[in-house]
């Protein structure tokens, strides 16, 4: 908790007087650190997921159909993680805030944007699938947060297979990170910043509690 107050206190730096601040998600403790640093410089703040823009969502093959309050027709999402239905939803409260301040954003521009965030930003890595047979999908998450997303998607997904090549750098809760992840899964672990190297041993001392 200590790191998340941290990191929320660094964040909250960039608050400026009258420039709306949009919160995506926030825990009391980082609920407060904002609350706080706003009232401080005079912004007025938002939390997003206190009211939510997508009223429905449905996944296809590479990523997701959104239904929203905000605009008529469906919103196509190139990114088919669950866990981006909250990013969608802090998007679209921030493009409320930015047309109130009279920054001219069309719908068409939302659509365009969602719809071709990969080739528009280069983000990649996403709960991409790269492969339908067998099925692979890479995706970039690596904190409990965000993992607890993807594993509840896999799981959804009934897979009689399933194969985890993960690496994570020291800094992360690795721990945690492995804890969320299927048991009955086939590990292949790389170390971050060395010659390729996987191995079957690592998760067999996980699982006895040795690493």
């Amino acid at each position: 908790m200590g790191i998340l107050w941290l990191k929320s206190q660094k964040e909250s730096r960039y608050h400026k007087k009258d420039v709306p601040v949009v919160v995506g998600e926030a825990l009391k403790e980082t609920r407060e650190v904002f609350e706080n640093k706003a009232n401080e410089v005079g912004a007025p703040i938002v939390f997003a997921e206190e009211n939510s823009m997508i009223k429905g969502y449905v996944h296809d093959k590479d990523g997701m159909k959104l239904d929203t309050n905000v605009l008529a027709d469906s919103l196509y999402y190139e990114l088919g993680g669950d866990y981006q239905i909250k990013n969608a939803n802090t998007i679209l409260h921030a493009v409320r805030e930015l047309r109130s301040k009279g920054f001219n954003i069309k719908d068409e521009d939302l659509y365009n944007g969602f719809e071709k965030v990969k080739e528009l930003t280069g983000l990649r890595g996403r709960w991409e699938i790269i492969s339908e047979t067998p099925k692979i999908i890479l995706d970039t998450g690596h904190n409990p947060g965000g993992l607890s997303y993807n594993m509840q998607q896999l799981k959804s997904m009934k897979a009689p297979n399933i194969r985890i090549i993960i690496g994570m750098v020291s800094d992360k809760d690795i721990k945690s990170a492995l804890n969320l992840m299927p048991k009955e899964a086939t590990f292949y672990f790389k170390k971050p910043q060395s010659n390729v190297r996987w191995t079957k041993f690592l998760y067999t001392k996980w699982q006895t509690n040795k690493v």
